[in-house]
């Protein structure tokens, strides 16, 4: 098979796991331990868009490869006997522009909700079908709420249920000013949203991921990670009065 070369990885786009990019342009030059240092282009067979990768290679048919896939294209030999290797197995990639996403860092999470959370964020970065991405954050929303609900039980009236439904859960929460008047109405859409994905089958798009993406992110900076960065900045600041 003759063509050019590729290399199976996973696109920073579309997220597509292991995917078929062609290599289309390359730069190298030689290195002090006779190997090349350079940088490659190559497009997403899925997404079709451009991926930069600066890489090592120091393996004898990774430098032939890339030799004869330079010379194809300093002189146009489009029609050139080259077979279509699969650069991966022969170069040591240093770096991927653009960076895929990565899930965040959280500081103050209690562990269930820290452990939806990342369940949430890793289907996110690794191409999960969006209805299973929004999904896995909606279970961060309840987690998280049941979360400060059961904690703060003293806070409601005595033989409250302990494990309300989202609904009334977000709304007594609100009563109770663990939440705001804006942050419950902004809930009560995301559920009213997630709701009908359990009864339909309609496509969930990016931006509807990345709208329940947000919600999620701020809802647990608003309960867990704001409260954990004052009371460590209060104890810090007690400390030093302490020492003074």
């Amino acid at each position: 098979m003759s063509g050019y070369p590729f290399m199976v990885m996973n696109c920073p786009h579309c997220l597509t796991q292991r995917v078929s990019c062609e290599v289309n342009a390359f730069k190298g030059e030689a290195n002090h331990t006779y190997g090349i240092d350079g940088y490659l282009t190559a497009n997403c067979a899925v997404c079709s868009h451009p991926i930069s990768v600066s890489f090592h290679c120091n393996e004898g048919n990774g430098i032939k490869i890339l030799d004869d896939f330079s010379e194809m294209i300093r002189f146009s030999k489009s029609k050139m006997n080259l077979d279509k290797y699969n650069l991966r197995q022969f170069i040591k990639i240093i770096k991927i522009w653009p960076e895929a996403p990565k899930p965040k860092a959280f500081q103050f999470l209690p562990p269930k909700v820290n452990a939806a959370m990342s369940d949430a964020e890793t289907a996110r970065s690794v191409g999960t079908p969006n209805r299973m991405v929004r999904a896995a954050y909606r279970t961060v929303i309840d987690v998280a709420t049941q979360h400060v609900f059961e904690e703060n039980l003293p806070s409601f009236k005595e033989n409250t249920n302990p494990k309300p439904n989202l609904n009334n859960r977000i709304n007594m929460l609100t009563s109770a000013h663990f939440l705001t008047p804006s942050i419950k109405d902004w809930a009560h859409g995301i559920r009213d949203i997630t709701n009908e994905d359990v009864h339909t089958s309609n496509a969930v798009s990016e931006e509807e991921v990345a709208e329940i993406a947000e919600f999620t992110d701020m809802l647990l900076q608003y309960l867990f990670e704001l409260p954990g960065r004052v009371e460590r900045a209060k104890e810090e600041a007690e400390q030093k009065r302490a020492t003074t």
